[in-house]
C-alpha cells in the first residue's frame, strides 16, 4: 500500500491539536483554582508548560481573558498572571490581551440593544415577544458585567505598567462623552483602580494635569446638569471624595467604632 506523502505532516498536525487540546483543559483548570494565596504557585506551574507557538500563547490569552471579564472580583489576579509569565510589556500575550479589551471596550451596546428591540417589536405572538424582552434583559445585564469587568481589566494591566497613560485618558474622555449611565459607572471603577497612578503621571506635565483636572469638573457638571440615578451619583462622589482623600480609601468604621458612637 502507498502511503501519502503528506501522512507525516497529517500525523504531526494531529499531534499538535492533540497538544493544544489538553494544554487548554490544564490552564482551564489551573486558572479555575487560583486564589490571591496560590497565585505564586500558579505563576510558576504555568511557565513550566511548552506555550511557545503563537496557537498556545493565544489559548493562553483567550483563558486570562475570558476568567478575568467572566468572574467579577478577579480582574487583578488574572492580570498579575499575565504580567509574571510574560518577559515584558511588549510580548505577544500582552498584546494580544489588550487587543481584547480595547474591541470589547468598543462595542456598540446601544445600537446592539435599539436593534433587538426592533425585532421585538415586530414580533406579533405575546408569549414569544415575552420570552424575548426577558432574554434582552438578561443579554443586557450580561454585557454590562462584561463591561465593568473589562474596564477593571484594563485598570489593572495599567497599574502594572502593561498600558500607557496616553491610552487612559482616551478611554476616560471616551466615556465622558458617551454621557450613558454604564458608561459613567464605568468611568468611575476606571478612575478608582488607576486613579493614583494616573495622578501621579499627570503631575510630571502641567498639561495633562490641567487635562486630568478637567475630567474630575466635567464628572461635577454630569452631577448637577445631567439626569443620572442616585446609585451613580453616589459613584461619582465616592470617586471625587477617593481623589480628595489622595487616591487612599476612607476605612469603614468597625462595628465597634460604630456602635461605641
Amino acid at each position: 500500500m502507498k502511503i501519502p506523502e503528506n501522512a507525516s505532516k497529517i500525523s504531526v498536525m494531529e499531534s499538535s491539536i492533540g497538544i493544544e487540546v489538553e494544554l487548554e483543559r490544564m490552564l482551564r483548570c489551573i486558572l479555575n483554582q487560583v486564589t490571591p494565596e496560590n497565585l505564586k504557585e500558579v505563576v510558576t506551574t504555568i511557565k513550566q508548560k511548552r506555550i511557545n507557538t503563537l496557537e498556545r500563547h493565544l489559548i493562553l490569552v483567550e483563558l486570562l481573558y475570558k476568567n478575568a471579564v467572566e468572574k467579577t472580583g478577579s480582574s487583578d489576579i488574572y492580570a498579575q498572571i499575565l504580567s509574571q509569565v510574560s518577559s515584558h510589556a511588549e510580548s505577544r500575550e500582552v498584546k494580544k490581551l489588550i487587543n481584547k479589551c480595547q474591541k470589547e471596550f468598543e462595542k456598540d451596546r446601544n445600537t446592539f440593544k435599539a436593534t433587538r428591540k426592533r425585532e421585538i417589536d415586530e414580533v406579533t405572538n405575546p408569549i414569544r415577544k415575552l420570552e424575548l424582552s426577558l432574554q434582552l434583559d438578561n443579554d443586557l445585564k450580561k454585557c454590562s458585567e462584561l463591561s465593568k469587568n473589562n474596564i477593571k481589566l484594563i485598570g489593572e494591566l495599567y497599574k502594572l505598567h502593561m498600558m500607557t497613560t496616553t491610552i487612559i485618558h482616551r478611554i476616560i474622555q471616551s466615556l465622558l462623552e458617551k454621557r450613558d449611565e454604564l458608561s459613567l459607572e464605568c468611568l468611575c471603577i476606571l478612575l478608582t483602580v488607576t486613579g493614583k497612578l494616573c495622578e501621579t503621571q499627570c503631575k510630571l506635565r502641567p498639561e495633562a494635569m490641567q487635562e486630568w483636572d478637567k475630567y474630575f469638573i466635567e464628572m461635577n457638571k454630569i452631577m448637577s446638569d445631567h439626569q443620572i440615578s442616585n446609585q451613580l451619583r453616589n459613584l461619582m462622589i465616592d470617586v471625587i471624595n477617593l481623589r480628595q482623600n489622595n487616591w487612599v480609601p476612607q476605612e469603614e468604621p468597625t462595628m465597634e467604632t460604630s456602635t461605641a458612637t
